[in-house]
């Protein structure tokens, strides 16, 4: 039982933080590069130096000299250098409520249907398919007030929940399958990204540069690092489904906390919307399965192979 609740309180304590800080980022209104930049720096700090104390920087050179591993590696460190710029920069256009609903508007369906596909004993049950439907349901109905009429920026706008699916379905085969520790991960996830988006952000207008660094540094240690530290707790234990359907919450809660901002989002539809996504996540955890590791049912080289 109370592994239970651990892990619902990782799953919840990552899609409220990830909610809020996207909602910080427009409050904030940094050059949407240097913001990426600057949280990836703190992540791939905060996960480097818990690696150097726990004293596993020799092991986790060991386990990079397996190609699987390696190869999934850099595949989840490229990825999360255009997930982070995309999201910044779509927030910075879209606003944190309309974008979420793009990003992980799309990003829990991709993220199930990965699991399914990728990994054994992932078969979604009843509830996982109830949960689903009422989540598209609710986000069709908080979609209705803006249709986005630039099919470029949506295009671009897509790459962030597609490349956020097959990092979920990376980061968990390598906690799983590849015995990578939490910090290990995050550090050889997020330093690489780093080199990346110091290139992004070193040509963009005015070059990397911060206006509010107090706030900037709270948001990138406590919204940047520690949902993703609350993401590797979950995902190492819990199947691919479970976690999309939490994974649901983002859009709602960004949403929903974006309201003041955008009075022209406060309608009754918008709201039954966002109440649907939430009750579909009570409905899905009223009954969950057990957690489970999962174990590829294809060959290491499938996924972001």
């Amino acid at each position: 039982m109370s592994s239970t609740i651990s892990l619902r309180l990782a799953f919840f304590g990552f899609a409220v933080l990830i909610a809020m800080r996207d909602v910080a980022a427009e409050v904030l209104r940094e050059s949407p590069e240097s913001m990426a930049l600057l949280i990836c720096a703190v992540i791939a700090t905060l996960a480097g130096a818990a690696t150097a104390v726990s004293g596993s920087a020799s092991s986790l050179l060991g386990k990079l000299r397996r190609p699987p591993v390696r190869y999934r590696v850099v595949a989840l460190s490229a990825m999360t250098a255009v997930i982070y710029w995309v999201t910044f920069e779509m927030i910075g256009r879209l606003g944190a409520g309309d974008f979420a609903l793009i990003d992980y508007g799309l990003a829990p369906i991709l993220t199930a249907g990965i699991g399914f596909l990728f990994f054994a004993g992932e078969q979604p049950g009843m509830r996982v398919a109830l949960a689903m439907l009422l989540y598209l349901v609710g986000l069709w109905l908080m979609m209705g007030h803006q249709p986005h009429s630039n099919l470029l920026l949506l295009a671009v706008a897509i790459l962030s929940p597609l490349c956020t699916a097959v990092s979920d379905a990376l980061t968990k085969w390598l906690l799983t399958n590849g015995r990578l520790e939490r910090s290990e991960l995050l550090f050889v996830r997020f330093a690489p990204a780093c080199l990346v988006l110091a290139v992004v952000a070193s040509r963009a207008p005015g070059g990397p540069h911060i206006n509010n660094w107090g706030w900037s540094l709270l948001v990138a240690a406590f919204m940047g690092f520690l949902p993703l530290w609350l993401l590797c707790t979950g995902l190492g234990r819990a199947a691919l489904n479970r976690y999309a359907v939490w994974e649901c919450l983002i859009p709602a809660l960004a949403f929903l906390a974006t309201l003041p901002f955008h009075p022209e989002h406060q309608t009754v539809i918008a709201a039954t919307g966002a109440g649907l996504i939430i009750g579909a996540v009570i409905i899905n955890e009223s009954g969950v399965a057990p957690t489970m590791a999962g174990r590829m049912k294809t060959p290491p080289q499938v996924v972001g192979g």
